[in-house]
Parts: structure tokens; sequence; C-alpha cells
């Protein structure tokens, strides 16, 4: 298990409509990214790219929504930890956020929705993998669960039903090494920057992932009887469960600091490696390229 959190955020973003996925990929990972990695104070800080999922995944049932519209798919999630409030406060109200990292939004992203979860609302079910980092496609499949709830139900109902049902169904299974829980604050639209759309489409209450150790582990767990019959449970409560799979993942900050590929960007880390360029990797050598004094995430 990581170190206890007391809050995470999820923005949920669109690249900018001018940017193919290429160049979108790109810019968040190793432009954007890397100057949001220098802002101090996060524990941890790691992007998830993004393709919807099929209707048919998750088996859900009638009157369920498994994937989103055409206009309200995310291309991915920006995600971010704080092990104490006190952390966040200061992260907050750091120059290099308020003016440089918001500045430079407008250069990738056409929408921005930024959600908090705090405390307890942070659900930690399972996790085998967490001195695993993966840097770049995906090698374990993993979904990502946007949920809200149905039309006269509950913000409450559908936290307890994610909390109590649906994600300890999956996190019994053998084969998801890790399963984790975001209950989010309502939407408060406090985030901004110029020239990005902020406004809370369909104010989602949660998301979930769920991390397999093979594609045979993610078939197997999708099909076992507790797993059915925990989607199956969502009726009434959940009216939407919109299912993405994970195409590449970036870890920019890891414990409190940012890793290699955060301070250099992954095309950057990866000719080092490629090349066998060791030096490059040294604390010492990081401190001149990367303009860094505080070492890299573990």
């Amino acid at each position: 298990m990581s170190a206890a959190i007391a809050v995470s955020l999820a923005a949920f973003v669109r690249g900018r409509p001018a940017l193919d996925r290429e160049r979108f990929i790109s810019y968040w990972r190793d432009v954007h990214g890397t100057l949001a990695a220098r802002v101090p104070d996060s524990q941890l800080y790691r992007i998830h790219v993004l393709d919807p999922a099929s209707p048919l995944l998750l088996g859900l049932p009638e009157g369920v929504e498994g994937t989103a519209g055409e206009g309200e798919c995310f291309d991915g999630i920006a995600e971010l930890r704080w092990s104490a409030a006190a952390d966040l406060e200061r992260w907050s109200v750091s120059p290099a956020l308020t003016e440089f990292v918001a500045e430079d939004e407008q250069n990738v992203f056409g929408y921005c929705a930024v959600y908090w979860a705090r405390g307890d609302n942070v659900v930690e079910a399972k996790d085998e993998i967490p001195e695993m980092v993966v840097d770049g496609p995906q090698v374990l499949p993993t979904v990502i669960v946007a949920a809200r709830r149905a039309a006269g139900a509950g913000r409450d109902a559908l936290g307890a039903y994610l909390r109590d049902t649906l994600v300890p169904a999956f996190a019994a299974e053998p084969g998801v090494v890790r399963a984790t829980l975001h209950l989010l604050d309502p939407y408060g639209g406090e985030w901004d920057s110029p020239n990005v759309g902020h406004e809370g489409e369909g104010d989602f209450e949660a998301w979930v992932e769920l991390t397999f150790a093979g594609f045979d582990a993610c078939g197997a767990a999708l099909g076992a009887a507790p797993v059915r019959s925990a989607l199956a449970a969502s009726s009434g409560t959940a009216g939407a469960l919109h299912a993405y799979l994970e195409r590449e993942t970036y870890t920019l900050r890891r414990g409190g600091a940012p890793t290699l590929v955060g301070l250099r960007g992954y095309q950057a880390a990866r000719t080092m490696l490629a090349i066998g360029a060791r030096n490059q990797l040294r604390p010492e050598v990081l401190k001149v390229s990367a303009g860094t004094s505080g070492g890299v995430g573990r």
C-alpha cells in the first residue's frame, strides 16, 4: 500500500481540437507534464491516456450507460495526490502552478474539469503493484470507470454501491492487482485557465481504476459470477459507468519528487537508456540538465 492519501485530484481532459492524437499526447507528457512536475508538494502526479471501451465490456444492465457519447468522452485523466492538506495548500498557491502551468493548459487542452476526493473517499481496496511504475503503453490491462448516479438516486447511494459492492467484488478476484476508488466532491468549477473549457459536463461522482495481471486475468475477472452480480446491482443506482481502456500511463512525480520522465520527458529518458547514457542519470547531472536539487522520485 502507498502512503496515506489526504486528497486526490482528477482532471478529466480532452485535447485541444487543433492537435492530432500524437501531438496531444507528446505535448501533455513531455512539455506540459514536465512543467507541472516541477510544482512542489504533491506526492504523486500521473497521467492516464484513455481510449473509450466497448459498451459490451462490463455487461451492464439496461438503463446504465457503459460508454460516453462522442461529445463527452475524455482523452485522459491527470491524477495527483497529497499526503497532507498543508501540502495541497502550498501547492495550490505556488506561482509555478497559478502562472505558468495554468497558462500552458491552453496549448494542450480544449477541456479540463477538475474533481477532488478527500480522506476516506480515496479507497485503495487492493494494490499489489505499489512499487511498479509503468511509463509508456500500458502493459497491464487497466480499465478506468467514470461513474454518475441514476436520475432520482442519491449521491450517497451511488457511493455506497461503489464502495461496498462493486469495488470489493473486483478486489476479491485473484487476477485483479489494483482496485482504487475515488469518491468525488461535487463539481466546484473553481479551476480556471485561459481559453480552456472547465464546465463539469455530466458532473461525475466517482472514478475507479482497475488493473489486471494480464488479459486472461481480465477476462476471468469480468466473467466471474460475483463481479457480474455486482455489476447487475448497479441498476437504479448508477446512471453511467463509462468504461475506458488505459492506453498509456506516465508517472511524473512519485514519492514527493519528480521522476526522470517528469524531469526530462519520456522521449528523452527513453533515448538516454537506449544509447546507454548512464551519466545523464546521475543526480548531479540531473541538477544541471533539469534544474533540480531535490533528486528523482522513488
